[in-house]
């Protein structure tokens, strides 16, 4: 009996035993709180640092009986950042901070409390085995990079997350599918991007601002609302990515905007590519399938997005039809618009423009005078033959002259682009107006504050010469009658510099002016920039020739040849006048067996004159 016994407590000391390991293992405690470091904030205290060595973190609630309410930068440091394999954030956490958990390399699953309203910047950025976690109903805003480089395969991003950040889950190599769901409202730059293998995306109609980037290729199929600022998106960039729309009943709305000025009554011209699905107005209740066609491909084709390349002069009939369901045949609405194809432009006009006219001469540059901080202009281009396509303008120096929103109006019998020209500060910049086919041609403006012009221009000659990349042995500010303190300004300072002392330098061919000026008066005098000192190349005899090659000097208005025979002097020679756009060029007609010298130089053009830089040096040859 008393063996008996034994035997049985010895049973019931094994079991109670085993149910101890048992919730042990199940009854997992939070970590210590001695490995924590914190520092206090509003309604708690902030985690900045972790000095432990586990592989499951979980983060105390509570520390030292106060609330955790935030994880702090850098929480984990590259000392613990290897044995992380999973973390747990507790319920009063409303913050993650940046570069939280960055590079926690094995880090696989992440538990978000309730509360959390906001995940840093890189706050995950680098947790490369990263392939779980929870978004929580309270979270507001996902910060840029905040999961860069982690290892999802799909992703459902909660509506109540109004922010996801630039690259938000950028470089995730195994990402297939990324749903955001309607409440969102910011996208930031390209928040897939590097995800080679991402199939999917689906937008909510929610969604009001998209920085830039959407897709980071063309293969990603996007799930969409028509009518959506999504849409609208994908139609201004153009995007060529297959859209899916996610309402699926048939448009009540469904036709192409009236002709107007603004999508120029629907005429384009040969060579442009425009996206039509952005005239199309359909109702916010739309279709699964848009299909295009053209009546005449040759004057214009179309892709399944709609977008049309005209393709030769002509006219053709655009078509748009929608049906409820992609796989049925019979379509229940068609839109149409006709077409007008013109010749491309072979040139760009720019003219001053004053109320709605425009000053059609042939002037290609303008002075604009500073009232106060500012002054402007409003120039106007127009292409030939026909007018009416697309022009941009841009200026070269934007400190300078800023160009305005740029407008269309139909002046006369011909549609002009025009824009306003507004001088922020003294010097010079080329405002370039060019086509949709890279016609363009440069007008020229400075900007200068009014003043009034002095007797005697305070002792500054009328003219000044100096070669390109040197200075005048002159300084301006030591000449008898110029006042102290006068400041001195070049109007365009690519032509020729002009430091405080008045020294003048020759930076590139060309004419500009040198301005002096104190208070409101001034003086200033032209300055001719002669081209450097050239030289020939390469020169070649041949059968009663000779040819000379030359390195193209930026500026020169052209070159100008000179040559004779060996025997006589230069007063006998002759000078043939060469375009700025060669490089070479042979002399013929040459006598047989006779030794010629032959040398070059660039000019510049001045009041209708040429002004020329020092000649070469002379290469002789013999014709054949």
């Amino acid at each position: 009996m008393k063996a008996n016994k034994k035997s049985i407590s010895t049973v019931l000391c094994m079991i109670i035993f085993a149910l101890a390991c048992v919730i042990g293992v199940n009854a997992k405690a939070a970590s210590p709180e001695a490995f924590f470091s914190t520092t206090t904030v509003s309604g708690g205290v902030k985690i900045t640092g972790y000095s432990g060595a586990e592989s499951v973190i979980d983060i105390p609630e509570k520390i030292r009986g106060k609330n955790v309410v935030a994880i702090g930068k850098n929480f984990i440091s590259s000392m613990y950042r290897a044995e992380v394999e999973e973390v747990v954030v507790p319920k009063y956490v409303t913050t993650i901070d940046s570069y939280a958990f960055y590079g926690c390399k094995k880090l696989q699953k992440v538990v978000l409390g309730a509360k959390v309203a906001s995940v840093g910047s890189s706050a995950f950025q680098g947790c490369s085995a990263l392939n779980s976690i929870n978004f929580p109903s309270a979270l507001r805003k996902i910060g840029e990079k905040a999961f860069y480089g982690c290892s999802f395969y799909y992703l459902s991003i909660p509506g109540t997350v109004e922010t996801i950040g630039n690259y938000a889950f950028g470089d995730i190599k195994q990402l297939r599918e990324i749903s955001i769901n309607n409440g969102t409202k910011t996208l930031g730059i390209n928040i897939c991007s590097v995800c080679p293998n991402l199939e999917r995306m689906y937008l909510p109609s929610s969604v009001t601002s998209i920085s830039t980037t959407l897709v980071p290729t063309e293969d990603v199929t996007l799930y969409i609302y028509n009518g959506s600022y999504a849409m609208k998106f994908i139609n201004d960039k153009n995007l060529n990515n297959k859209i899916i729309y996610r309402d699926n009943v048939t448009p009540s709305t469904f036709k192409f905007k009236a002709a107007s000025k603004t999508n120029r009554k629907y005429v384009f011209y040969v060579g442009e590519s425009v996206n039509m699905a952005s005239t199309l107005e359909v109702s916010s209740n739309n279709t699964n399938a848009i299909t295009w066609s053209s009546s005449k491909s040759s004057v214009l084709s179309v892709d399944r997005y709609g977008r049309i390349t005209a393709k030769s002069a002509g006219t053709a009939t655009l078509v748009a039809k929608a049906s409820v369901n992609p796989t049925k045949t019979a379509y229940t609405k068609r839109a149409s618009v006709n077409i007008t194809v013109k010749k491309a432009p072979t040139k760009v006009l720019v003219m001053q423009k004053t109320g709605n006219k425009v000053l059609t001469s042939a002037k290609s540059s303008h002075k604009i005078y500073m009232s106060g901080n500012t002054g402007s202009i409003e120039l106007a281009a127009r292409t030939t033959p026909a007018g009416g396509a697309q022009i941009s303008f841009t200026s070269s120096n934007t400190k300078v002259a800023k160009v305005g929103t740029k407008k269309t109006a139909t002046i006369g019998k011909y549609t002009y682009t025009y824009c306003t020209i507004t001088g922020l500060s003294e010097g010079t910049a080329d405002i370039t107006a060019r086509s949709y086919n890279g016609k363009k041609t440069v007008y020229s403006v400075t900007v200068e504050k009014k003043r009034t012009q002095v007797k005697g221009n305070w002792g500054m000659a009328a003219t000044y010469q100096v070669t390109k990349g040197a200075a005048l042995n002159q300084a301006l500010n030591k000449l008898k009658g110029m006042p102290k303190n006068v400041q001195f300004l070049s109007a365009n300072t690519q032509i020729a510099t002009v430091n405080k002392y008045g020294v003048i330098t020759g930076k590139k061919p060309g004419v500009t002016k040198v301005l002096a000026h104190l208070g409101t008066q001034k003086a200033e005098s032209t300055v001719i920039v002669l081209p450097a000192k050239m030289k020939i190349t390469r020169s070649t005899a041949g059968s009663k020739k000779i040819t000379v090659r030359w390195s193209k000097q930026a500026g020169v208005s052209g070159y100008q040849i000179s040559y004779k025979k060996a025997s006589v002097n230069w007063s006998r020679a002759k000078t043939i006048n060469v375009s700025a756009s060669k490089t070479s060029y042979t002399v013929k007609r040459l006598t047989k067996g006779t030794k010629y010298s032959v040398r070059i130089r660039g000019y510049v053009t001045y009041n209708k004159k040429k002004v020329a830089g020092a000649w070469s040096t002379v290469k002789s040859l013999k014709a054949k």
